[in-house]
Order: structure tokens, then C-alpha cells, then sequence
């Protein structure tokens, strides 16, 4: 009964480490954008 639990908690734990690296992933490729818009809004501010 107790290595039952022990298995569905290690199952629980999986699917969210999975989860949040998913979340990691999609924050980097944010950020990732943000930036590249930023350094356009500055190029282009520097043409004016």
C-alpha cells in the first residue's frame, strides 16, 4: 500500500517537473522576444 503511494507521488512529481520546465521554456522564449523588441524600439529610436 505505502509503495503504491510512494509511486503515484513519484508520478506526481514527474508530471510537474515536466510542467514547470515546460513553463521555463515558454518564460525564456518571453523573454527572448521582449528582447528583440526592445533592441528594435532602440534602433529604430536611434534613426529619429
Amino acid at each position: 500500500m505505502r509503495q503504491d503511494n510512494d509511486d503515484e507521488n513519484m508520478e506526481q512529481i514527474q508530471r510537474l517537473i515536466e510542467e514547470i520546465k515546460r513553463e521555463k521554456q515558454m518564460m525564456r522564449d518571453e523573454a527572448h522576444i521582449i528582447r528583440g523588441e526592445l533592441s528594435q524600439a532602440m534602433y529604430n529610436e536611434d534613426l529619429r
